[in-house]
């Protein structure tokens, strides 16, 4: 290979080393985005797991008790 086309590839993947290091960045900028807004919601998420669980246990709770009724 000559040496000018050598050093126009080693010019083309430099450019393509950055461009790539561009959106990595990007990229870790929304991931950190996405992690802050994860962590701040999981407080609303075990709230919201609890009340499921409870409503779950309260409509078993009265299943069971109307079966009983009927089965009598």
């Amino acid at each position: 290979m000559s040496d000018a086309l050598t050093q126009r590839e080693l010019g083309e993947l430099k450019a393509n080393v950055a461009h790539l290091a561009d959106g990595q960045d990007e990229l870790r900028a929304d991931v950190k985005a996405i992690r802050t807004v994860i962590d701040q919601s999981k407080g609303g998420f075990r709230v919201m797991l609890a009340a499921a669980s409870i409503g779950g246990a309260a409509s078993a709770l009265l299943a069971e008790l109307g079966l009983k009724t009927l089965i009598k």
